[in-house]
């Protein structure tokens, strides 16, 4: 195999850790590995999804739809490699062959090279982003306040809240098992989004390997760039009225509205019951847009 090759060194340790690197050993060992663990985690996340469905607060439901959503994903389409490995064998081999190749003239190597700096680029952005989502995320989860009610007391006991929406038929909360299910949490979640990244990736770089690559890869950018900027000044707007709503609010109590006279004492209590709820703007009256929306 080629030294210098499409595929990057982050995309191969991926393939390798999912048993999808073509002649590697303990192909079946990682398949089984990693069949028990995303089995058993997303498992255990729908089951909470499902328990808790009636229950549980709108945004703590769907913060954890969208991951378990996100994980079983990821799932299908590494069983959708796993089936069609041979597929992807031989495709990888005709790209390390096509780079192994001593014929190749010089303006189609520097078409080449221009394609594996795109590429190593494309994978080391991938790979920040997803690492540092990842972190944000997990960090976000275990700082913040947590306003689960009772009836999922099992997930907030004495202050403890795990990192990923998960429901375990034994309590977790006990020493060392707490800690050591949020360790295991957050490599599982930190797998998943490094897979799904390099898989990203990976078919970037077999697409980069045609001629048509880059011009693909540039229509399709500019269109991923302009949802999510549309999703962001959408979340980032339902942000400043919740937030400017909250100040009026605040605004409100704190003044010495008791030294006022009556009609104006009323036009403040008017005041005070019209945003004692936030103002927020809704998609469908679904979900709230807000910036921890965007963020998950």
């Amino acid at each position: 195999m080629a030294l210098k090759t499409i595929i990057t060194y982050p995309i191969e340790v991926c393939l390798r850790l999912i048993g999808l690197w073509p002649n590697s050993s303990y192909r079946i060992l990682q398949r089984i590995f990693w069949t028990v663990v995303m089995g058993t985690c997303v498992t255990f996340q729908i089951w909470y999804c499902i328990s808790y469905f009636k229950t549980a607060d709108l945004p703590d439901l769907l913060d954890g739809l969208s991951v378990t959503l996100s994980n079983t994903i990821t799932f299908i389409k590494l069983i959708i490699l796993w089936f069609n490995y041979r597929k992807l064998r031989n495709i990888l081999i005709f790209v390390f062959e096509d780079w192994n190749n001593c014929d190749l003239t010089h303006q189609n190597k520097e078409f080449m090279m221009g394609n594996l700096v795109i590429c190593s680029r494309i994978s080391k952005f991938l790979v920040v982003i997803y690492s540092m989502t990842c972190i944000l995320y997990s960090a976000s989860t275990m700082l913040m306040s947590n306003d689960i009610g009772d009836d999922i007391g099992e997930l907030n006991l004495n202050n403890k809240k795990l990192l990923l929406k998960m429901r375990f038929p034994f309590d977790v909360t006990i020493f060392p098992l707490y800690e050591f299910i949020t360790i295991a949490q957050f490599a599982f979640e930190y797998s998943v989004a490094f897979m799904a990244g390099m898989l990203m990736a990976l078919s970037a770089a077999l697409s980069l390997h045609t001629e048509q690559g880059p011009t693909i890869l540039a229509k399709c950018f500019p269109y991923y760039v302009a949802v999510n900027c549309e999703a962001f000044v959408l979340c980032y707007t339902g942000e400043y009225l919740a937030s400017k709503s909250e100040n009026i609010n605040r605004a409100a109590y704190t003044m010495f509205w008791y030294n006022l006279n009556k009609q104006n004492s009323r036009t403040v209590l008017f005041i005070l019951m019209q945003t004692r709820s936030p103002l927020t703007l809704t998609a469908g009256k679904f979900v709230t847009l807000c910036v921890e929306t965007f963020a998950n």
